[in-house]
């Protein structure tokens, strides 16, 4: 007897080697996943990291200044100033829409009506 796809599947996702944080309806990974971080790595920052920095933006920024300096990234993340600001739902969903945009808009006429949109000097009939 042959076996469907979604028997196959269930099986698999059942099985030992898949990892239980996405099984379920609504996924909720950790902030110290080992395969799917979010977290800033900064101590004690509740904001989610840039994938480039590891950190938030706010450490990021701080760290390329850090590093200008000449100052290490470990010497940085044992003194980097620590951050206790939690990130709610609804400026998450903002920061996403936010980056959504941005990424959508590097070329062309569309980057120039995202700066303009961005600086507050769109012009009123196209808001």
């Amino acid at each position: 007897m042959r076996r469907d796809r979604l028997e196959m599947l269930t099986a698999l996702i059942n099985g030992p080697e898949f990892d239980p944080a996405l099984r379920g309806g609504v996924l909720k990974i950790p902030p110290t996943h080992p395969v799917y971080p979010w977290n800033c790595t900064v101590v004690d920052c509740a904001r989610p990291r840039w994938r480039r920095y590891a950190m938030c933006s706010v450490h990021a920024e701080q760290w390329q200044e850090a590093e200008a300096r000449g100052m290490s990234r470990a010497q940085f993340l044992r003194t980097a100033p620590r951050s206790h600001t939690s990130l709610t739902i609804e400026s998450a969903r903002e920061h996403a829409r936010a980056s959504d945009l941005e990424n959508r808009c590097h070329h062309g006429p569309q980057r120039t009506r995202w700066t303009l949109h961005r600086l507050g000097a769109w012009p009123t009939r196209f808001r």
